[in-house]
């Protein structure tokens, strides 16, 4: 088990990239983050102590398949090479169109 991946290049079909109306509206600098943000998610299906808020996002894992990033702006714009506005205004853009929910500290 797990010879099948262990080297070689990985192939997807991009049509489900390119058909896709919220994909196609992204700037580079948009879809660039949104990969970042794709790479980063968590799944947790078991509490863990490194989050404060594990249970939380291990229940909602579980329950609805929801993923979580924990990055800050500052995080994101280091990794994806953007100004921290470039961030804010996409994470804005995400969440307009329904594909990002900000969870807020308590």
């Amino acid at each position: 088990m797990g010879i099948e991946f262990s080297r070689g290049f990985f192939i997807f079909d991009k049509s489900w990239i390119q058909e896709n109306q919220f994909v196609q509206s992204l700037s580079h600098a948009e879809f660039r983050i949104l990969i970042y943000l794709l790479s980063s998610a968590l799944k947790i299906s078991k509490r863990d102590g490194r989050y404060k808020r594990g249970d939380t996002i291990a229940t909602l894992y579980q329950t609805n398949k929801i993923l979580f990033v924990n990055a800050s702006q500052r995080t994101m714009a280091e990794r994806c090479n953007a100004d921290r506005g470039t961030i804010y205004r996409a994470l804005n853009k995400f969440k307009e169109y329904g594909a990002l929910i900000k969870v807020r500290d308590s």
